[in-house]
């Protein structure tokens, strides 16, 4: 009977550390910091697209500066509003998109990640997923 008695014991002290266990899994924030850091990593590594974009047509632009000046060829005034119009096109991307990566920082850390430590937590859930989605 007293053997019984202590293996009845045990099996409750190990399903109330289950039960314990499993909700304080299912409290946690982990589904909420998931999908924070799939949202900054899609925008960073929008950005990082962005960037390399626009580092090509800047590439481009000297190239084709270059040559003309190699051969001692002035711009046309063709070239010259494509570029302005290139310029123009990259400035407001990367304003909008620095805008919104700004916006929505400040959103998460003004609601959710307040503290330095949970923002190093969102970071390597962040860098963990950008390694996943970005080339």
């Amino acid at each position: 009977l007293f053997r019984s008695y202590n293996m009845m014991r045990s099996n409750t002290l190990i399903a109330l550390l289950a039960i314990c266990f499993f909700v304080t899994s299912c409290g946690n924030e982990k589904p909420q910091i998931n999908a924070d850091a799939k949202l900054m990593a899609a925008l960073e590594c929008k950005a990082y697209k962005l960037k390399v974009e626009r580092e090509k047509a800047a590439n481009d632009i000297r190239h084709m500066a270059d040559s003309l000046a190699k051969h001692k060829l002035p711009l046309t005034d063709l070239q010259s509003q494509q570029i302005d119009s290139l310029k123009i096109k990259y400035t407001a991307l990367t304003a909008e998109l620095a805008s919104k990566i700004t916006k929505t920082m400040d959103s998460l850390f003004a609601k959710t990640y307040r503290t330095p430590e949970q923002r190093r937590e969102l970071d390597a859930e962040t860098a963990k997923i950008k390694k996943e989605i970005c080339p």
